[in-house]
C-alpha cells in the first residue's frame, strides 16, 4: 500500500469518514495489504466527491468499507498528481499535524535501453525465525502464501510502533515445556586472528558468519580489542544483534561468551562453528525441555535507521505478538486483517489433520516470542466481540462437513484456500481440500461469528478437489477454481451465486488430468467484466491445437497457460489462451501475474500482466513472460522475456548436470508482484526462483545455492528533444501567361482565392493577403500574412517564377511556434492552385518514462539470496525460494529505510524477510 503524497488526496477521508473509520480529519486512516489486495480490480474508482457529483452518494460508505477500493483509489491519486508541482502544494505541519514527504530526483537510466543496475540494489534490512519448532527449525514459507500488512496512516510517514506485519508460520503450534535451552561456552585466553570466524544458526537462511576485525564492530564484524575481555563484551554484542535471525543471543562477563539458543528442547550440533583461536566454544548444555513454535506471529518496529530506537535489537524487528492458537495445527495459507476497526483483528485457516478451522484473533501487543509463544484466551463464538485484547483473545469455527469431510486423501497434504474477506457484508468466504466452498458471517464487526450452513452452503463444488483461493466480485457471485481430477472432473473456473449457492456456470476443462489445475485465485477485473485464471498444464481434450508445448524425454505433454474470460461466461466456456511456455509437471502451480501501472489506472484497453512461466521449448527455465491486455481486457499475444536462473528444479539423484531424470518436481516459483514509485516514476518487478539463480548476488548458481529473489526495472528515461509541427504548401504553376521572353504563372488568382486555417485563425485571399494572380508575388503576400500572426512562421522555398521552367516548386513552409504533435488538420489550406504536400510531426521535448522492450535480453537490476529447498526427492521435498512478495511504502529517501518488500523463506529453516531497495526510495 503506498501512502499518499499530496494533500489534495484528503477527499479520500470523506468517504472512509462516511463509514465510521474516521471522525476527523486528524484521525489516522489505515490500510491492511494482504493476498486479496491483488485479486480485485476495480472500475475507475471514484473519490467521494465524484460520486456525490454523479448522484452517487449513497454509494459512499459501501464503497468506502472496502480497502481494495480504497487501495485503487490511491492508485489513481498518484498517477494523475505530476511528482513534482502537486508536492509543492501541500500543506503545512502546523495545519495538518503530519509531516510532509519530499521528492527526489530521478536517478539515471542504463545504456542500451536497459536500466543501470548499479544504482539500485536489493538489501535485507532483517530476517527474523518464525519459531523453535523440531530440533530449532521453526516455520517456513509456503508457496504463492502471503504475509499482511498494516499502514497506521496514509496520510503520514509510516509508523514505527503502528505500522506491523503478521506471518503464518506453515508449521504445527506448541507451546514451549520447560525452559532448558542448549548452550554453548568458551573463554578467550588471548585475542583472535583478524579474520577468523564463528558461524552461528542452523544452515540456510538462519545462518550468519561473525568475523573478527582489527577495525571494525559493526554489521557481521566484531572488532578485536585492546584484551580478551574486550574482545569478548565485543562478540556477545555481535552475537546478539543477530538473535532476531540466528536465534541464539550472548551472555557471559569477562573473556567468557556464552550462546544460547532461544528455543528450548534439542538444537541440531551443526548450529555453532568457530576458527577463533584462543577460544573453544563447547556445547556445555543440551536443551531437553520441549520447544516452542507460533501458528502466527507479527513485527512492528519495522523500519531500519528509522525505528532503531524502538527496536529491543537495532538488528531486527520486535515482535510485536506470537501466538500458538491450536496445538498441532498448521497455518499454511495467507492471513487477512481487518479494517475498520485500525486492523486489530486477524483471520487465518488453521489445520490438524483432516480438520480445519476458521480462526479469529484479537491479539495483544507483547504477548509471547517466536521461541516462546503465548496462548491467547480462547473464548466461544458468542463472546468473541466481546473479549479484551489486552493479552489475546480468539474463537475458532470448525469447518462444517455437512457438505463432506474438510480434507482428502492423508492426513500430511495441505489445503491452499486462503479466506477473502467481504468487509462491506462483514462475510469470510474460502475453500477447503474437499472441493467445499465455505462461508462465515459476522467475522470482523458482528456479535456472531459463525460459519452459514443453510441457503446453499457449505456448497459443495467438486468433491475430491482441492480449491483455490475463492474471489467474491461484489456483484453477488465467488469465483474459484478446481484441482484436475480424471476425465471431466475438476481443473475448472465455478462462479457460485453467494446468496443461495447455486453453482451458476461452470467453465470447460482447462488443465491436464491429475494436476493441481486452477491452485491459484483468479483474478477479477471489474472494469471490463473479465476474470482472469492460471494453470501449470493445460493439456486437456479442449484443446487440440497442433502445435502445443511438446514433452521432452519423460515429461508430460502441457502448456503453463492464462485465461481471461467473460465475468458472465457460459457453461463450458473455455475463453480465451495464451501459452506461457512449457509447463511439463503434475504437481507444480503457476501463480497468478502481477499488472502494472498502465493497465491498473487505464480504461482495461492498456497495460501489461507480467508472469513467470517456462521456455517454449524447456519448462525447468524460469522465464518472465509480458501479457499485453487489449480492447475490453483481453489477452494480447505473449511475449517471451528473460530466463531468471538456469534451471528451477531438482532431478531425481542428478542435480541438473544431466538428462531429465523424472516427469515432475516440486520447486516452486513466486508470485509476481509488480509497484510503480510514485517518487521518480520508475516500475519493477520481483518474482523468486526455489534453485539455480545466477544473477549478481544470488549465490553460487547451484540448484542447492541459487535460490533467489529477482528484481527487475520495467522501464526507463528517455530524453527527447522539442520540435515544432510544419506543412508545406505548393503553388502550382497554373497558366502561361506574358511574353515568349518574359514568361510567367498564374498563382492565385483575384479575386476569390480562398482561405487558410491555422489553429482556428483564417487568413482570406484579398482580405489579409493579396492574390495578384502572380505565382511569386502571391507567395510573398501569404508568407508575411502568416508570418504576422504570433503563433506561426512562414518561409519561402523554391524557385517559384523560373522563367521557361514552369515546374519549379513554388513552396511555402510553415512552422507552428510552439512545440508539440498535433493534428495534420490543425492547418488547413482551401485556396486556389495550392496544395499541401507535406506534414511533419513535432514533439514534445522533456524526459519521459518509457517501457524498456520486452525481449529476452532483458537483465536483472538486483538481486537477493533466498533460502533453497532440502534437495529431497519429491515424495520429502521441503521446497525453497519465497512466499507471495508484498511491497510497500514506496517513499523519498529523506525516510530512510521504509520502501521494503516482505516475503518469508521457504527451506527447513525460513525466515520472515523484509528487504530495502533503492529503487523503491
Amino acid at each position: 500500500m503506498k501512502h499518499i503524497r499530496c494533500r489534495k488526496a484528503a477527499v479520500l477521508m470523506m468517504g472512509i469518514a462516511g463509514v465510521g473509520l474516521a471522525q476527523a480529519q486528524e484521525a489516522p486512516i489505515g490500510a491492511p495489504q494482504d493476498w486479496s489486495s491483488r485479486a480485485v480490480i476495480t472500475a475507475k474508482p471514484m473519490t467521494p466527491d465524484e460520486l456525490d457529483r454523479a448522484g452517487r452518494s449513497a454509494d459512499i460508505p459501501r464503497l468506502y468499507r472496502d480497502p481494495r477500493y480504497v487501495a485503487s483509489v490511491l492508485r489513481r491519486i498518484e498517477n494523475e498528481t505530476p511528482r513534482v508541482a502537486a508536492l509543492a502544494k501541500t500543506t503545512s505541519p502546523a495545519q495538518t499535524g503530519r509531516t510532509r514527504d519530499r521528492t527526489r530526483p530521478q536517478p539515471g537510466g542504463g545504456q542500451g535501453g536497459q536500466p543501470n543496475g548499479n544504482s539500485e540494489t536489493v538489501l535485507r534490512d532483517w530476517s527474523n525465525v518464525l519459531g523453535g519448532g523440531a530440533d530449532g527449525q521453526g516455520g517456513r514459507a509456503a508457496p504463492g502464501i502471503f504475509p499482511a500488512k498494516y499502514n497506521l496512516d496514509i496520510f503520514a510517514p509510516p509508523s514505527c510502533s503502528g505500522d506491523f506485519v503478521v506471518y503464518t508460520t506453515n508449521a504445527a503450534g506448541a507451546s514451549q515445556s520447560g525452559t532448558a535451552q542448549e548452550q554453548w561456552s568458551g573463554s578467550f585466553s588471548n585475542n583472535p586472528t583478524n579474520g577468523q570466524t564463528v558461524t552461528i544458526g542452523l544452515a540456510g537462511s538462519r545462518r550468519v558468519q561473525l568475523t573478527a576485525s582489527t577495525s571494525s564492530n559493526t554489521g557481521l564484524n566484531f572488532q578485536i580489542g585492546a584484551d580478551a575481555t574486550a574482545t569478548a563484551t565485543n562478540l556477545r554484542n555481535a552475537i546478539t544483534r543477530w538473535e532476531g535471525q540466528t536465534g541464539f543471543r550472548a551472555a557471559g562477563a569477562g573473556t567468557t561468551v556464552t550462546l544460547i539458543s532461544n528455543t528450548a528442547g534439542d538444537i541440531n550440533n551443526s548450529s555453532i562453528a568457530s576458527t577463533l583461536s584462543n577460544i573453544t566454544l563447547t556445547r556445555t548444555y543440551s536443551g531437553t525441555a520441549s520447544a516452542g513454535q507460533p501458528t502466527v506471529l507479527a513485527f512492528n518496529q519495522l523500519y531500519n535507521t528509522t525505528c532503531n530506537a524502538g527496536r529491543t535489537n537495532t538488528n531486527a524487528p520486535n515482535v510485536m505478538w506470537a501466538y500458538n492458537t491450536g496445538t498441532g495445527y498448521i497455518t499454511e495459507t495467507s492471513p487477512v486483517l481487518s479494517y475498520l476497526d485500525g486492523g486489530k483483528q486477524v483471520a487465518f485457516v488453521q489445520r490438524n489433520g483432516n480438520t480445519l478451522q476458521l480462526v479469529l484473533l484479537k491479539p495483544g501487543s507483547g504477548s509471547g516470542t517466536a521461541a516462546n509463544p503465548a496462548s491467547p484466551t480462547l473464548v466461544s463464538n458468542a463472546a468473541y466481540r466481546g473479549c479484551s485484547d489486552a493479552g489475546g483473545c480468539y474463537t475458532t469455527i470448525s469447518f462444517s462437513t455437512a457438505a463432506g469431510a474438510n480434507n482428502v486423501t492423508t492426513t500430511t497434504v495441505p489445503t491452499y484456500s486462503s479466506p477473502f474477506v467481504d468487509y462491506v457484508g462483514d462475510i469470510l468466504w474460502v475453500g477447503d481440500g474437499n472441493g467445499i466452498l465455505h462461508k462465515f458471517a459476522d467475522v470482523f464487526q458482528g456479535a456472531n461469528p459463525r460459519e452459514i450452513t443453510s441457503g446453499g452452503f457449505p456448497k459443495a463444488v467438486e468433491l475430491g478437489m482441492k480449491l483455490s483461493s475463492p474471489v467474491f466480485d461484489y456483484n453477488g457471485r465467488v469465483f474459484v477454481g478446481t484441482q484436475s481430477g480424471t476425465g471431466t472432473v475438476g481443473g475448472k473456473l465455478h462462479r457460485i451465486l453467494a446468496s443461495n449457492g447455486t453453482t451458476e456456470a461452470t467453465s470447460g476443462k482447462l488443465a491436464r488430468d491429475g494436476t493441481t489445475g486452477l491452485r491459484e485465485s483468479p483474478i477479477i477485473d471489474l472494469r471490463t467484466g473479465s476474470v482472469y485464471a492460471f494453470t501449470f498444464n493445460d493439456n486437456t481434450s479442449n484443446f487440440t491445437d497442433a502445435n502445443r508445448c511438446d514433452a521432452f524425454n519423460n515429461e508430460i505433454d502441457g502448456c503453463r497457460a492464462v485465461f481471461r474470460f467473460d465475468r458472465l461466461f457460459a457453461a463450458n466456456n473455455t475463453g480465451t489462451r495464451q501459452w506461457l511456455g512449457r509447463g511439463n509437471g503434475l504437481t507444480r502451480a503457476l501463480y497468478a501475474g502481477g499488472f502494472d501501472d498502465a493497465y491498473y489506472n487505464g480504461d482495461g484497453t492498456t497495460g501489461n500482466m507480467y508472469i513467470t512461466g517456462g521456455l517454449p521449448d524447456n519448462t525447468f527455465y524460469a522465464t518472465l513472460w509480458k501479457v499485453p491486455i487489449t480492447t475490453n481486457g483481453e489477452l494480447g499475444s505473449s511475449i517471451i522475456g528473460p530466463t531468471f536462473g538456469v534451471r528451477d528444479r531438482y532431478i531425481d539423484g542428478d542435480a541438473g548436470t544431466g538428462l531429465n531424470g523424472s516427469i515432475d518436481n516440486l520447486q516452486n516459483l513466486s508470485p509476481v508482484t509488480v509497484i510503480k514509485n510514485p517518487h521518480t516514476g520508475f516500475e519493477y518487478l520481483y518474482a523468486s526462483t526455489a534453485s539455480w539463480g545466477n544473477a549478481a548476488g544470488c549465490g553460487n548458481g547451484t540448484y542447492a545455492g541459487g535460490a533467489c529473489l529477482y528484481m527487475y526495472r520495467l522501464n526507463q528515461q528517455v530524453t527527447v528533444v522539442g520540435s515544432s509541427e510544419t506543412w508545406t504548401l505548393r503553388i502550382a504553376a497554373g497558366t502561361y501567361t506574358g511574353q515568349w521572353w518574359n514568361p510567367t504563372y498564374q498563382g492565385m488568382p483575384s479575386p476569390g482565392a480562398g482561405s487558410i486555417n491555422l489553429e482556428g485563425t483564417v487568413l482570406t485571399a484579398g482580405t489579409h493577403f493579396s492574390t495578384s494572380g502572380n505565382r511569386s508575388a502571391d507567395r510573398t503576400a501569404l508568407v508575411n500574412a502568416i508570418d504576422a500572426l504570433t503563433g506561426y512562421n512562414a518561409v519561402a522555398t523554391g524557385g517559384c517564377d523560373t522563367g521557361f521552367n514552369p515546374g519549379a516548386a513554388c513552396d511555402i513552409l510553415i512552422t507552428r511556434v510552439a512545440q508539440g504533435n498535433v493534428t495534420p488538420d490543425t492547418v488547413t489550406a482551401s485556396l486556389t492552385n495550392v496544395s499541401q504536400t507535406g506534414n511533419v510531426d513535432g514533439a514534445t521535448g522533456g524526459t519521459y518514462m518509457q517501457d524498456i522492450t520486452w525481449d529476452t535480453s532483458v537483465t536483472p537490476t538486483a538481486a537477493l539470496a533466498v533460502t533453497a529447498g532440502n534437495g529431497a526427492a519429491p515424495a520429502t521435498q521441503v521446497p525453497g525460494g519465497t512466499g507471495g512478495i508484498v511491497v510497500d511504502n514506496v517513499r523519498p529517501d529523506t525516510e530512510t529505510g521504509t520502501s521494503q518488500v516482505y516475503f518469508t523463506q521457504g527451506g527447513v529453516t525460513g525466515n520472515a524477510v523484509q528487504a530495502s531497495q533503492s529503487g523503491l526510495q
